[in-house]
């Protein structure tokens, strides 16, 4: 086969062009300090570059949540600690009340320093982190313990002339003039004017303008079952989503301050009340009382954690998993300040004998929470310590692919440039031979 001399010339241009790619690819190494720049770099490297990428992004989100978590729950203890302060002057205080008193003046004195130490137990419990109140549950965006003021009636379950801004289906309510052995809860709430909202029991006293307490809720769950006059078991129960043990119960034929026992899944489903039905009848309208969300944070892959500690469970105890306790602590205060008297109603020891055993229960119940939260933050330390030794992990990965010898290509840029400049040097030379060249 003769060789043409522009097959020559082109073989010697495809040769410059290749040391030339190799020499820019050697160059651009260096100046980016990367061993690949793109996926035709090296393709399977590039793939595992780009997974660890994602979970490195995934890894600073975790470290995000990890940081709003900590903060979070240092200020829940922040405030629990503060509570439980005030439960101890309460103590301190009732030790010097324990019979009252026939005094109209330390009567007043008494009664107005349990109504200011409920007071800062509400502003603890309505702490906020920026807008978001920590205490609020899922609905953290309202404050989720409230005084309003409203006019009951004996025997009717409606406030009225009560401002209903921030409150809601599902809230807990306690005060003078309702039940004291039983949980009353928001049914119903109708804008005005004039505004009312409807309760789960009927008052038990008419008053006007009294002082209500409003605490965190999350609605209203609403099935209908089958109920059997002095029977506990409500069967086909039309759907029991949502439903958890512990939640109250309300209805025509359900005794008050009943909850659910058990729960049966299944076709039909059913479930087991605390107290017996006082009536017969199918299909009954039952509504269902939920526990407040707590919030949960992502803080590793597929591992999550609650940051939050509902104010139902807190200071009204109510809820399970996890329960910290079963005292209603708002309303154990105003058990006090009734019992107490004022300065033109009189001190009622064994009321005072009583509402004072809640005191140790309260505590505990605080103790309980702080405890879960100093628990919960424990395990989001540890899970920040294996989130950084993972991000190391990564990192090293990263570096191993793409940290360039700095050494190795040096010595291969010097090669390549010295090939470089003899392809050009021997094509330059052969260019500039002819047809004299090659005769004898």
């Amino acid at each position: 086969m003769r060789i043409t001399a522009n097959m020559s010339a082109a073989n010697s241009v495809y040769n410059i062009q290749q040391a030339r790619n190799r020499l820019d690819q050697l160059q651009e190494t260096i100046t980016s300090n990367q061993n690949i720049n793109r996926p035709s770099d090296d393709p399977i490297s590039s793939r595992v570059l780009l997974d660890i990428g994602d979970k490195l992004k995934a890894l600073d989100q975790y470290n995000a949540n990890i940081i709003k978590a900590n903060s979070w729950m240092k200020m829940s203890d922040t405030s629990m600690t503060a509570m439980n302060d005030t439960l101890l002057q309460t103590k301190s205080l009732m030790n010097t009340f324990t019979s009252g008193s026939s005094d109209p003046n330390d009567r007043q004195n008494v009664h107005n320093q349990l109504v200011d130490l409920k007071k800062q137990i509400m502003d603890f419990a309505n702490t906020q982190y920026g807008d978001q109140y920590i205490f609020g549950g899922a609905n953290n965006l309202v404050a989720p313990f409230q005084e309003k003021t409203g006019d009951l009636t004996t025997g009717t379950n409606t406030v009225a002339n009560i401002n209903v801004t921030g409150l809601s289906v599902g809230m807990q309510v306690s005060g003078s003039g309702l039940p004291t052995t039983s949980r009353t809860f928001i049914s119903g709430v109708t804008a005005g004017p004039p505004s009312s909202i409807t309760l789960t029991n009927n008052a038990n006293a008419t008053l006007s303008a009294t002082t209500l307490d409003f605490s965190v809720g999350s609605g209203i769950i609403a099935a209908n079952g089958d109920l059997t006059t002095a029977g506990t078991t409500v069967n086909n129960i039309s759907s029991i989503t949502g439903l958890t043990t512990g939640m109250q119960v309300s209805g025509a034929g359900i005794p008050v301050n009943t909850v659910i026992s058990s729960i049966t899944a299944g076709t039909p489903a059913s479930i087991t009340l605390s107290n017996p039905a006082t009536a017969t009848a199918a299909g009954s309208a039952l509504k269902f009382f939920p526990f407040a969300t707590e919030r949960q944070l992502e803080i590793s892959q597929a591992t999550s954690q609650t940051i939050s500690i509902s104010g139902d469970r807190l200071l009204r105890g109510y809820g399970t998993n996890p329960s910290y306790g079963t005292t209603d602590i708002l309303q154990m205060y105003d058990n006090l300040i009734a019992a107490v008297g004022d300065s033109t109603n009189p001190s009622d020891p064994v009321a005072i004998a009583t509402a004072v055993k809640d005191l140790d229960p309260a505590a505990k119940q605080i103790f309980n929470a702080v405890n879960l939260n100093l628990s919960r933050m424990t395990r989001v330390d540890n899970m920040s310590k294996l989130n950084t030794n993972n991000r190391t992990t990564l990192t090293d990965i990263v570096g191993n692919i793409q940290n360039v010898d700095m050494v190795k290509i040096g010595v291969q840029l010097n090669s390549e440039q010295n090939a470089f400049q003899a392809s050009l040097s021997a094509t330059a030379k052969l260019s500039q031979m002819s047809l004299l060249d090659y005769m004898p």
